[in-house]
């Protein structure tokens, strides 16, 4: 129930609106935000309401009305009100943001990162975005993608340091988590982050460094206690270099790296006259033919790198990245699954019309080899990998902007693999964009058809039929 207060407020904001609207609108905003930052949020959204009823054009009364549900822990609408914000006002990278931290919060984390991705399309300085897609990567397990993205938003905002720490504590890889530390090391120059650092070499094993760093620690620490709880933490990492010494002697030396195949995750480091014969390429799979302490003599291309920086091939494709399936293109340009993994790749990194290229390529290379994928795959999957090609050229073309080639090519995606509900939802937008509704509507019935719980389709078609 409506207290007197609310009621006494709203019935002045009405008398407001006669008065003056446009004074009316700015006061009415102003009102709701004191009330969303005072925590009031019922409050803040009666006021909001009215905001809408005043301007129900202005896409800012749904965005911050959005804001508050979500304040709320109420998604659906949420979601809802930032759609239509969206639709009164689809170049507003706020909008798409708001969308992709709302399916963050609610572990969503795919349907996150195709509105983060657009967010930053369309603000590529957008320092709020690159962080929350980047804790979206590093939940998704692309920690190395994540660790990008969490660095730009700091090299664009610094403020978000904080923010940074916390979302580098998630990731699992130790190569990846001292990048992370290195980063704030280096770049940012914070030297809190030796104790960090210290316990990452450790879990690398790489207890000399380790144990610098911990002295550097105690060279900093800012009192006795701070000193002692240093002091601890590296009597606890001697103790347990002892231990390990122990058991590898009663269980014999390592297995030997000699004939691992590893990938270079980086060279640029390295200088000439280290060890270093040759050029050694960032991205490139070897095979350790010699070892020499913590240096790898690599096979293929003649040169010792140090085991800092190289992976098992493996676990490799966290790292190398867009540099290891040029590579592969570039020996196979028939490659598919280079071709598939450097478009979707390009399309994290926002740069679409460069996924396209991509994309189409993989299609040329799926209908030249098309007799032999058959026959190693099988119809059925070869059919789903040709969708999935198509449908991703489409989704491109739906972000930067091209609704009719979108709509072309998700056409043909649903014509191959008539069960594909994500590219319906996608055509849907599509339509939306170029005012078709009926053909958006259609579109979202047939995407909940086939995934009666596509959320997004449910909100988007609830919000057509309210209209």
């Amino acid at each position: 129930m409506p207290t007197l207060r609310s009621i006494l407020l709203i019935h002045g904001l009405l008398l407001l609106c006669c008065s003056s609207p446009s004074i009316a609108q700015d006061r009415i905003r102003e009102l709701a935000d004191e009330q969303y930052r005072a925590g009031n949020y019922t409050q803040a959204i009666r006021i909001y309401d009215q905001a809408v009823i005043v301007n129900p054009q202005n896409s800012l009364n749904f965005h911050d009305r959005g804001v508050v549900y979500a304040a709320m822990k109420n998604y659906e609408r949420a979601i809802t009100d930032m759609l239509i914000a969206e639709s009164l006002n689809p170049r507003n990278p706020h909008h798409f943001f708001e969308k992709g931290r709302f399916h963050y919060e609610t572990k969503a984390y795919e349907l996150a990162l195709a509105e983060l991705n657009h967010a930053i399309v369309l603000d590529d300085e957008y320092a709020h975005a690159y962080l929350y897609r980047g804790k979206t990567l590093v939940e998704m397990g692309r920690e190395h993608q994540g660790l990008a993205d969490l660095k730009t938003a700091v090299r664009l905002k610094p403020a978000y340091d904080k923010a940074y720490q916390w979302a580098v504590t998630k990731i699992k890889n130790h190569w990846v988590r001292l990048e992370s530390v290195q980063f704030r090391i280096d770049e940012l120059g914070k030297t809190d982050s030796y104790h960090t650092r210290a316990h990452v070499y450790a879990n690398l094993k790489q207890y000399e460094k380790a144990l610098a760093d911990f002295d550097r620690e105690t060279e900093r620490a800012s009192g006795p206690t701070k000193e002692s709880q240093i002091n601890n933490c590296k009597e606890n990492l001697i103790e347990d270099i002892a231990i390990e010494k122990a058991v590898e002697k009663k269980q014999g030396p390592p297995p030997d790296p000699v004939g691992r195949k590893v990938i270079v995750l980086a060279s640029a480091d390295l200088k000439e006259g280290t060890k270093v014969k040759g050029q050694v390429h960032t991205g490139q799979i070897y095979t350790v033919s010699h070892e020499s302490g913590d240096w790898f003599y690599l096979a293929e291309r003649p040169g010792w790198v140090h085991q800092r920086y190289v992976m098992l091939f493996d676990e490799a494709a966290d790292y190398a990245g867009l540099k290891h399936f040029e590579r592969r293109i570039q020996a196979a340009p028939a490659d598919l699954v280079a071709l598939y993994s450097l478009g979707s790749l390009k399309a994290c990194l926002g740069k679409h019309k460069e996924a396209i290229v991509y994309f189409l390529d993989g299609l040329s290379a799926i209908k030249k080899q098309q007799r032999l994928l058959k026959r190693l795959y099988g119809d059925q999957t070869l059919v789903l990998f040709q969708s999935d090609f198509i449908m991703n050229v489409g989704n491109c073309y739906l972000a930067c902007g091209g609704e009719k080639r979108a709509i072309h090519y998700l056409t043909q995606a649903i014509e191959i693999s008539p069960l594909n509900y994500e590219a319906c939802y996608n055509r849907a937008l599509a339509y939306i964009r170029l005012g078709q509704r009926q053909e958006a509507v259609n579109d979202l019935n047939k995407a909940l058809e086939l995934s009666p719980g596509h959320l997004l389709a449910q909100n988007l078609l609830r919000k057509i039929i309210v209209d």
